[in-house]
């Protein structure tokens, strides 16, 4: 498998290919090996060991001076691609607790390696140009990107608009998360902690496409709060939040005025933000 990253368009500045940049593939396939129903209700205590990597087919390479790679002897199947260009590694960024600073956004696609007559070709897939974009960076007390989205029940929301008034949480998510199980938990211990403030509201986006499987999914995580399915990881939504393959396990608060609150919301920072914002004292 071959391909090329490419420059922003407009940008002009040299970009080094060899610093922190790396292409990496992984399988498509859940990292829980069993219904996300079995999470409802479930809190820290016994949800968090809940996660299986043993059929994770991962292979990686650095880039070359031009931006071009190779990945030799992929297997037939279902992948993700996810290009880093000068960024850090997410064993990294979770090592310290703290997102990716890099200049760029990372690049996702998906793709399919083909059944091979005889087992192996000498032909690589050509996944072609692909272009970089700027990392999209929030700041706290700016007003939050606004968008609509329709709900999983079929309403139209404005966002922020529909919740002004409110203090809310809106958090990203995925299929394919491996954080999901630890992310379902804390937003039901969350959800427990302060779903009934009339001051509160939480919304959860699912950058997927609106499939069956989907909302399947999505009914199984037996979140009560409000759901959307919001399209593929690639979309408006997403590019406005700085929302990417390495930025997915994550939440952001929104004050009644519209204005962010919190950002980089993750893990044990989630409850903390919320009760700051309601001036309780359960964190």
């Amino acid at each position: 498998m071959i391909g090329r990253v490419e420059p922003p368009s407009g940008w002009t500045n040299p970009i080094d290919f060899n610093d922190r940049s790396v292409a990496h593939i992984v399988n498509i396939r859940p990292f829980t090996p069993f219904p996300l129903s079995l999470f409802r209700g479930k809190t820290m205590a016994d949800g968090r060991h809940w996660s299986d990597m043993s059929r994770l087919v991962s292979l990686g390479v650095a880039l070359a001076p031009d931006g071009s790679f190779r990945v030799d002897d992929v297997p037939p199947g279902e992948y993700r691609l996810a290009i880093l260009v000068n960024g850090e590694s997410p064993f990294h960024v979770v090592l310290m607790g703290r997102r990716d600073s890099g200049p760029f956004s990372r690049i996702v696609r998906n793709f399919t390696v083909p059944p091979v007559p005889g087992g192996r070709s000498e032909e690589p897939l050509d996944l072609g140009s692909l272009r970089l974009r700027p990392r999209r960076t929030l700041l706290v007390g700016e007003p939050a990107p606004a968008f609509e989205v329709t709900t999983v029940d079929g309403k139209q929301l404005a966002v922020p608009g529909n919740f002004r008034g409110k203090f809310l949480l809106m958090d990203f998510g995925t299929l394919w998360d491996v954080e999901a199980p630890t992310q379902i938990a804390l937003l039901k211990e969350m959800n427990q902690k302060f779903g009934k403030d009339p001051r509160f509201a939480s919304l959860s986006l699912t950058f997927e496409a609106d499939t069956a499987v989907t909302r399947m999914a999505n009914a199984d995580k037996g979140e009560p709060w409000t759901q959307a399915i919001a399209g593929p990881l690639s979309n408006p939504i997403a590019s406005a939040y700085g929302i990417d393959d390495d930025h997915l396990f994550t939440s952001i608060l929104i004050g009644p005025d519209g204005k962010i609150v919190a950002k980089d919301l993750w893990r044990d920072k989630i409850s903390k933000a919320i009760s700051q914002a309601l001036g309780r004292s359960d964190k």
